[in-house]
């Protein structure tokens, strides 16, 4: 409250400290997929002159271009724990995309959707739109923007660079064990992709991928994971052609890849001879398909005509992981 004299007449003003709440910052994957969930991440910040309380509800909309307005409401999120000056909260919540929404989208993000905040002049500020666009994919197409590198024994063995649609990953680095897992969990499913080794890349070791992954921990701790391996040539140890395994231990040697007591069962092989390695330059197509009931089975093909390199028959391990991640994997062998 302020006051203003003038001789004998008092005037009363009042200021009234009303909040301003703005969304601030908003963040989302690089691709989804149609119909699928889709994870948002936004700040509300209150820059006003007084707190804000009671509950109001944050909005995540869907805009087929780079404006607000006449965009398509995908969740509501209430919040009450109220906001002082000054202060911002940060969530993050999962959306489902449409069906039939495709190509380039932008999110917008609205806070105090309900008007249930009273900030007087300051209503006009309640939403945002990303800066970035994000592509939707059609349905069965896998996004790779959530998924996230796991190096074996420390950091820093591997560099993933998804490419900007989200359908595909280059990992550029010779390096030590690493591996690039999914943000869900498969089984009961088929996985299926391709994987090329560039022209001129030079090496010859070891590309592939993994599933029922839970974590390195090993299945002492719950964890472990299925590995399929495939090295180019035999070398110092290390046979060229293919191998599923089931990594059980913290200190498996990913060089041979040998059964191991504790640390490796070996699951199905064809390996020792060169011509089972892969090419640089050739583009393969994998299909994998994995039971939680340990059922599996893995076949390798080339792109160009479909002849089938190899197929793992059905293989079925009698302790099976159960449920978990896929990924990529890569030991010592770069641009692949």
């Amino acid at each position: 409250d302020g006051q203003s004299r003038d001789d004998d007449d008092s005037i009363t003003v009042t200021i009234r400290e009303v909040p301003d709440l703005a969304v601030t910052d908003i963040s989302v994957p690089c691709a989804g997929t149609e119909g699928g969930n889709f994870a948002v991440t936004w700040t509300v910040t209150n820059s006003g002159s007084g707190p804000a309380g009671g509950t109001w509800s944050d909005a995540v909309r869907l805009s087929g271009d780079a404006a607000i307005g006449g965009d398509t409401v995908l969740a509501s999120f209430e919040y009450s724990d109220g906001l002082d000056v000054g202060e911002s909260y940060t969530r993050t919540e999962t959306v489902a995309l449409p069906a039939g929404v495709l190509g380039e989208q932008w999110i917008v993000v609205a806070t105090d959707v309900g008007d249930d905040v009273d900030e007087g002049p300051n209503e006009s500020n309640n939403e945002a739109i990303d800066d970035a666009s994000f592509r939707a994919n059609p349905s069965g197409v896998v996004s790779l923007c959530a998924w996230g590198d796991v190096d074996y024994q420390g950091g820093g063995a591997g560099n993933w660079v998804v490419a900007e649609d989200g359908l595909s990953v280059r990992q550029t680095i010779n390096g030590n064990p690493t591996f690039f897992v999914s943000d869900f969990d498969l089984a009961g499913s088929q996985f299926q992709g391709t994987i090329q080794v560039e022209s001129g890349a030079g090496d010859d070791d070891y590309i592939g991928f993994v599933f029922g992954f839970k974590g390195l921990s090993g299945t002492g701790a719950g964890e472990g994971f299925y590995l399929f391996s495939w090295k180019k040539g035999n070398q110092s140890g290390g046979e060229a052609g293919f191998k599923v395994v089931k990594i059980i231990g913290t200190n498996a040697d990913f060089w041979d890849l040998e059964p191991t007591e504790g640390e490796i069962v070996e699951l199905a092989k064809q390996a020792g001879d060169n011509a089972w390695g892969w090419q640089h330059g050739v583009e393969y197509d994998f299909l994998l398909t994995y039971q939680i009931n340990g059922n599996i089975r893995v076949i390798i093909r080339r792109t160009d005509g479909g002849t089938e390199l190899w197929s793992s028959g059905l293989v079925t391990d009698p302790d099976p992981l159960g449920t978990g991640k896929v990924g990529f994997y890569n030991y010592s062998q770069a641009r692949v």
